[in-house]
């Protein structure tokens, strides 16, 4: 396994925080800690980053998920304000409330959309 980073102190200071290794054509990362957001938000990135995982869409407001599940895009605010939301190219259609959208969409508080592009 290969160090990425080790504890800069304490009683495991010098050892191991977080390992990855590489065996065939797959990688397996371990943390033996919980890094503080912004680090862990790192750490994920380039394991994405390396497994080649790239966003639904990017970029992404603050508190919005973007999940593909065959050829829908769910769109889920998990904020208490009201947000926009760049849409990919073409018109596209919210299957839960039978509305349009081409280019932006707005979620209100806790919004969900459900979307499947449309021909056109």
């Amino acid at each position: 396994a290969q160090v990425l980073a080790r504890y800069s102190g304490g009683v495991f200071g010098g050892q191991p925080a977080v390992t990855r290794h590489t065996y065939g054509d797959g990688r397996a990362w371990y943390l033996s800690t919980l890094p503080d957001p912004a680090a862990l938000r790192t750490l994920l990135t380039r394991a994405a980053d390396e497994a080649g995982v790239r966003p639904p869409l990017n970029p992404l407001p603050a508190g919005v998920e973007a999940v593909h599940r065959g050829d829908l895009l769910f769109l889920l605010n998990h904020g208490t304000e009201p947000v926009t939301v760049r849409l990919p190219g073409g018109r596209c259609e919210d299957l839960l409330t039978d509305h349009s959208f081409e280019g932006m969409i707005t979620l209100g508080r806790f919004g969900v959309a459900v979307l499947r592009q449309t021909p056109g």
